[in-house]
């Protein structure tokens, strides 16, 4: 789940119809659906979420900033995608009053005068927000007070990345029985085969069993099951596994060494996101959200 930032520049191309909402829908019986539901002010909503509203109107103003990423897929896709992030960011707005977390206007104004440098006049400056599909300067700068937010509870609920990556260098044999799988394990142990040799014969791994079951070095997020890396590194070296079991089946895992190297800035940088896409993921899994278009 990856929050993206939903502002698209004018193609100067007609914008995408208006997405069809349940009122709009006659019901086989010739009665209709019923329409948005009304907040107390009596604006439709789209979306509540965990008792907040989402109202059609910031909705639309979403999809009409978003028209040039809407060309790239369908237009009832990118809705579902625009009307996602939206929940995403109230999401994070509400953490970030639980945190205590709050952005002044003094911060939202010097971003806004930071990008202004850029920007030679206020002629052009409106010429600007007008061409990024920007209402006026209050939408730009609730947008503005959005990505502040965001960037705090990153802040807050980011630990530090890792200095060090464990690495791990082991092969395998992957079989779909698990009697199958036990019985090697057994023949392994008592040294009547060779770890190579039942890999080609048996292992469905087709990537690796032409090399004994080799899977070289790898972390945990190099694998197609993360969860295969960490059960490698609570094995003892040079020792046969008990059959492990994952979805692509069951492992008889040899691990043969493994070492620390310092991380990349790409993999911290990587460590950040998974941190806060995971986050993210978890508040989306407890809240209480409801949408209301098709």
């Amino acid at each position: 789940m990856m929050l993206i930032v939903l502002v698209g520049c004018s193609s100067g191309e007609a914008t995408p119809p208006p997405i069809t909402r349940p009122a709009e829908t006659a019901m086989a019986q010739g009665a209709l659906v019923p329409s948005l539901p009304l907040n107390q002010d009596g604006f439709p909503i789209v979306a509540r979420v965990n008792g907040e509203d989402i109202t059609q109107t910031e909705f639309d103003r979403a999809l009409a900033r978003s028209s040039m990423v809407g060309q790239t897929t369908s237009y009832d896709a990118f809705a579902d995608l625009v009307l996602t992030t939206l929940i995403e960011q109230k999401l994070i707005n509400q953490a970030a009053a639980e945190l205590g977390i709050t952005v002044t206007d003094e911060e939202i104004s010097a971003e806004i005068a930071q990008l202004r440098t850029l920007v030679p006049d206020d002629s052009a400056w409106r010429a600007w927000l007008t061409e990024n599909q920007f209402k006026d300067e209050a939408e730009y700068r609730q947008i503005t007070r959005d990505s502040l937010i965001t960037q705090k509870v990153q802040a807050a609920i980011i630990q530090p990345t890792r200095g060090q990556v464990t690495e791990i260098h082991a092969r395998h044999i992957l079989v779909h029985e698990q009697g199958l799988a036990q019985s090697l394990a057994t023949l392994l142990r008592s040294g009547d085969a060779e770890f190579g040799q039942m890999a080609a014969e048996y292992s469905k791994d087709v990537t690796t069993r032409e090399q004994g079951g080799d899977l070289g070095w790898f972390t945990a997020d190099m694998l197609f099951v993360p969860e295969l890396a960490d059960f490698a590194l609570t094995l003892p070296l040079n020792t046969i596994s008990d059959p492990f079991l994952t979805e692509l089946g069951y492992h008889i895992i040899e691990v043969l060494e493994i070492r620390t190297r310092a991380a990349s800035d790409s993999e911290s940088v990587q460590d950040s996101q998974n941190q806060f896409e995971s986050w993210l993921s978890n508040q989306y899994q407890n809240a209480v959200i409801e949408r209301y278009l098709n």
